[in-house]
């Protein structure tokens, strides 16, 4: 009675937290107000009751699903447990380690529980409490299936499959497939979703600059009446270009050049996820580097960020890079892995300079450590590192100076001045950035992350924080998650925030994680053996563990992956492919298109050099005559509220 009372309330649980009206809001649990003031409002399924909860008393019910959880654990288990934190040092700091890890991560980023931050450390407690009661309810009856011959057969026959696909094909099989199908699956989001176009302003600028670096130029000269041509993150002033430095600009050229724009990002996705599987293999060996890869393959995060234009997906391969020489300069002492390694920072320092000096940090520091502790073998690859670094650090001044006019002014401080750096009181716009805005963002982003690298109904860094429950964490292990957390310090002084495709500030900590993800899983045996004391048989656990994170991605996916194919789909940041294929389903071969509403929608089309015989401007009302008179002759048409509306030209 009583374990199906759990399994009834975990159902129960897992239904509340299933359907939800955005990709981090819950249909049956929201946070809203009720006659003026704030509830956690719960509508129950099938009947449409509703059940309203103060915060306290959602508190003393996380107390009492916690109890339930806790009272069902054998007696002999939480025994051991409790001897191995007295007696086993390093099992001690590890649970403390652990449990600060996922209580950092999951504080609510403001008092009032309003914020998307919010709505996902509550979707994950319920969907939690949901996944933890219904397995705790069902356990028994799942011992009874393991002990019956034939079904075990099956799930270990199953297993042993799954692992000889993973560990044991050959190595080049198993990495081209993997690139292959996340090549393929990006592409089909980024046309199918995504209407094969950039949606939002950093990418929509970064795009349009690299149609003029394809043309061979690094600016373009501004159009006449340039003012229809604003657009937020584009310079026009005289020479016309993104406010951005070039690094992925000139990657995204390439796709320009080679008339498959669309594919630079899904191509650097399937790069990361080899890439990812050398950094896990140089630091832990083969079993990590493949589990690493196909961890980072099922990432959401990941698929969805490259699927778009935006600059993290060649900011994350760089840093993965970056990583990965650099262990392997510290290892092998050879010059040219410090050289790479210079180059794949440099390479981020041109994409992302914020991100650059956050990745860096940790790892540097570490290396200036050994270097000082006064090994001559790193002399070598320390001077590849600095050489190949000052490089690009000269390239990217460089840039600033052809395009900016001062090697030390960013495209950033020219359009927007200096407020837009780093550090508090800094702000173009709205209030100066303060300490408590930006610990306010970081714990946001930490929400965010723990939902959308994996999507699973349970916190993603669950099986990190198994790693250093284990007592078993190396240098290495610490090494990844510094440079997660200097992201996310870093960006605490950072005056802007949002979440594009997930906690984006974060993104290029994804390779760190899922490989401490890999490393979590390969930890459970050891978790379960020693420190709760049961003697199971290696191959039972990882089995288990292979289930259980089949059960994870099952759900998550079910639930947490239509929402946001929804939301990516349905114009993503206002914008979308309508326009444009309006536009050529019209046949329009010469025209000027006044775009009211979000310009973004026909800039993204545009020639930087006024090549096209379509040229999209924004729609500027009365002045609209001025654009008229500058191009006689053509046609002219009014996009708004979803029409394209025909003008009358000048002579009607």
């Amino acid at each position: 009675m009583y374990r199906g009372m759990l399994t009834a309330l975990g159902v129960l649980l897992l239904v509340l937290s299933f359907p939800h009206s955005s990709p981090v809001i819950m249909t049956n649990v929201v946070r809203d107000a009720f006659n003026n003031s704030l509830y956690f409002i719960v509508t129950l399924p099938f009947i449409a009751d509703r059940l309203f909860f103060t915060t306290p008393a959602l508190l003393l019910l996380i107390l009492g699903l916690t109890t339930l959880v806790a009272a069902s654990i054998p007696y002999q288990a939480l025994r051991s447990a409790w001897k191995s934190l007295l007696t086993h040092q390093g099992v001690l700091w590890g649970a403390f380690e652990a449990t600060a890890l996922l209580i950092i991560t999951l504080l609510p980023p403001e008092p009032y529980l309003l914020s998307p931050g919010s709505a996902v450390v509550l979707y994950l407690l319920v969907s939690t409490f949901g996944v933890l009661l219904l397995l705790t309810g069902v356990f028994p009856l799942v011992r009874k299936l393991a002990d019956n011959d034939a079904f075990f057969r099956i799930i270990r026959n199953t297993y042993e499959f799954l692992r000889h696909l993973v560990l044991d094909s050959p190595r080049m099989t198993f990495l081209t497939a993997l690139a292959l199908i996340e090549f393929l699956f990006a592409s089909l989001i980024s046309h199918f979703v995504l209407d094969a176009v950039p949606h939002v302003q950093d990418s929509i600028a970064q795009f349009f600059h690299a149609k003029i670096v394809a043309a061979g130029y690094l600016t373009a000269p501004s159009p006449p009446l340039r003012e229809f041509f604003d657009y937020l993150t584009v310079i026009n002033d005289g020479q016309w270009y993104s406010q951005y430095p070039p690094g992925h600009t000139f990657l995204l050229a390439f796709g320009v050049f080679l008339g498959i724009p669309w594919a630079v990002n899904p191509l650097l996705g399937s790069l990361t996820i080899v890439t990812v599987y050398f950094l896990g293999k140089e630091l832990y060996g083969e079993i990590t580097g493949r589990l690493s890869a196909l961890l980072a393959f099922l990432s959401p995060f990941i698929l969805f960020m490259s699927s778009e234009f935006m600059n993290h997906s060649s900011s994350l391969l760089f840093t993965t890079i970056f990583v990965l020489f650099f262990v392997k300069s510290l290892r092998t002492g050879r010059f040219v892995h410090g050289l790479i390694a210079g180059a794949a920072i440099g390479w981020v320092g041109c994409i992302r300079p914020f991100t650059a000096a956050a990745v860096a940090a940790p790892v540097v520091l570490y290396g200036l450590i050994q270097f000082s502790r006064g090994s001559s073998e790193l002399k070598k690859p320390a001077l590849g590192f600095l050489v190949s670094c000052l490089v690009f650090l000269g390239l990217l001044l460089g840039f600033n100076y052809a395009t900016n006019g001062d090697a030390l002014l960013f495209g950033y401080e020219k359009l927007w001045g200096s407020q837009v750096g780093v550090g508090f009181g800094k702000g173009p716009w709205g209030p100066p950035h303060t300490l408590m805005d930006g610990l306010q963002q970081a714990a946001m982003n930490l929400n965010g992350i723990n939902k959308y690298l994996f999507e699973w109904p349970v916190p993603s860094l669950l099986f990190v924080a198994f790693l250093f429950f284990s007592g078993r964490a190396n240098r290495w292990d610490v090494l990844l998650v510094s440079v997660f957390a200097s992201l996310s310090l870093f960006h605490v002084l950072y005056w802007f925030q949002d979440w594009c495709f997930g906690p984006r500030y974060l993104f290029e900590a994804s390779s760190g994680l899922v490989i401490l993800t890999a490393r979590g899983i390969e930890r459970i045996p050891t978790l379960w053996q020693t420190l709760i004391g049961f003697s199971t048989a290696g191959n039972t656990i990882r089995t288990t563990t292979v289930c259980l994170l089949f059960l994870l991605f099952g759900l998550g996916f079910a639930v947490n992956i239509p929402p946001l194919i929804k939301n990516y789909g349905d114009k993503y940041w206002d914008v979308d492919g309508e326009l444009l294929a309006k536009v050529k389903a019209k046949e329009i071969e010469r025209a000027v298109i006044f775009v009211r509403g979000t310009y973004g929608n026909g800039f993204v089309g545009n020639d930087p050099l006024l090549r096209n015989t379509v040229i999209y401007v924004r729609d500027l009302g009365e002045r609209n005559k001025e654009m008229m008179d500058l191009y006689p002759g053509c046609e002219y048409y009014l996009a708004a509220d979803g029409r394209l509306d025909q003008l009358p030209g000048l002579s009607e």
